[in-house]
């Protein structure tokens, strides 16, 4: 009788269980804390004598992808099929910055014999979706819940064979620091050494921007909780 009491308690537990307690985030690892202490103002960039730095922009908005970690195969921001965002967490420093859910169109053409992307003619991007504006928690992880489609397509066209993804990213604009550490490793590719891209100024919706700066050593502390259709 105690174990039957026992395993009724259990499939209770089970039974009130957050739905997304067991749910899997993509992105960043959110290891660590910010530590890049400018907004969209400034970017850490290759320094022409080598090294790098941190040089104006000149704009108050900007755009930034997780380009994953170098070694790993762990989805940075490419989303691994058609289904939907549902909630999304970044980590902040003290004075964050007012942040949007981004989400960006990549895509590739495909070679009509093999069916295989074409290397070198990956495109990104152009943006889809801008959410809301939303100021994280300062000193936090904020998370947030959220309800957007994203999509992976094949067009097998004769005229035009492509292979598109969507990209999730984070869009911030005005005064504030943005959700992001910067590495030791920043400015060389070693292994596990995060990569970000960033747009200055932001994204706009359906506008495509292909001026992206890649930059090894930079963590965009953004995570994304993805269901499939």
């Amino acid at each position: 009788m105690p174990l039957l009491r026992a395993s009724a308690l259990a499939a209770l537990v089970l039974l009130v269980l957050p739905a997304g307690a067991s749910a899997r985030w993509y992105g960043s690892t959110m290891r660590g804390p910010v530590n890049a202490a400018y907004g969209c103002e400034a970017a850490t960039i290759l320094g022409p004598l080598g090294g790098v730095q941190v040089s104006p922009t000149n704009q108050t908005s900007c755009t930034y992808q997780h380009g994953g970690y170098l070694g790993s195969l762990r989805p940075g921001s490419v989303v691994p099929g058609t289904g939907r965002i549902v909630r999304i967490r970044v980590r902040s420093g003290a004075n964050p910055a007012r942040l949007r859910l981004t989400i960006l169109t990549g895509s590739s053409r495909i070679d009509t014999l093999t069916g295989q992307d074409i290397p070198g003619t990956y495109t990104c991007c152009t943006a889809r979706y801008i959410g809301k504006a939303f100021r994280p928690r300062p000193s936090a992880v904020t998370v947030r819940r959220v309800n957007v489609p994203v999509y992976v397509t094949r067009s097998l066209r004769l005229e035009n064979r492509t292979h598109a993804s969507d990209v999730v990213a984070i869009s911030a604009d005005g005064p504030g620091t943005l959700p992001l550490r910067i590495d030791p490793t920043v400015g060389t590719f070693a292994d596990g050494s995060p990569l970000a891209t960033g747009w200055w100024s932001a994204t706009g919706r359906g506008d495509p921007r292909v001026d992206g700066y890649k930059m090894a050593g930079i963590d965009v502390l953004l995570g994304w909780d993805w269901r499939r259709r």
